[in-house]
């Protein structure tokens, strides 16, 4: 074989390797930038249901049925003796530390309860709940009518706590007496 025609073949296979080069790192800008692009646009929300549909994404802002919803289940973790511990990132340290101790004494003295919500009403971030507070011990029940005003804030949302609420304090206000004289 002949220098020319080697040399020929050299430059013809290097100026190939040279449009392939600039064509790839072309084609590799062309989709990290668009990979970009959409990296950056808000996820679509499939809400599964009995039907599937788009759910809107809005911000963080919780709505009165979410509070609602939230302190029905974080108030059923709080005062139910039956959910020992599945309260963990609902309750502050120091309603968890109520808790415990409430758990304890209810526990020495062989006492279940459970708690039932009649309503709720919001202000800001005090509600004020009225509820049933049920008592047992073995098989005599007593339901005592309470209001409580329980405290909340806002944390962020997790998998854990999805509602991005905590119970702050939980401060009894009534709970009515049953007078055992009258009858």
């Amino acid at each position: 074989m002949r220098y020319p025609l080697a040399w020929a073949e050299t430059a013809k296979q290097n100026s190939i390797l040279k449009y392939s080069l600039l064509l790839s790192s072309t084609l590799t800008v062309v989709l990290l930038i668009s990979t970009l692009i959409l990296s950056l646009k808000k996820p679509i929300v499939v809400d599964r249901a009995c039907y599937s549909s788009h759910a809107k994404t809005t911000d963080s802002e919780r709505t009165d049925q979410e509070i609602d919803a939230f302190l029905r289940s974080a108030l059923e973790m709080r005062f139910s003796t039956e959910n020992i511990g599945s309260s963990l990132s609902w309750l502050s340290p120091n309603e968890e530390l109520a808790k415990s101790n409430e758990q304890k004494e209810f526990k020495s003295k062989n006492i279940r309860q459970k708690i039932l919500v009649s309503s709720i009403s919001i202000k800001g971030n005090t509600a004020i709940v009225e509820i049933d507070r049920i008592l047992a011990v073995e098989k005599l029940r007593s339901v005592l009518p309470a209001t409580i005003e329980v405290q909340i804030s806002s944390i962020a949302r997790s998998e854990s706590n999805p509602y991005g609420l905590l119970v702050e304090s939980i401060e009894l206000k009534k709970e009515v007496k049953v007078d055992s004289s009258s009858k």
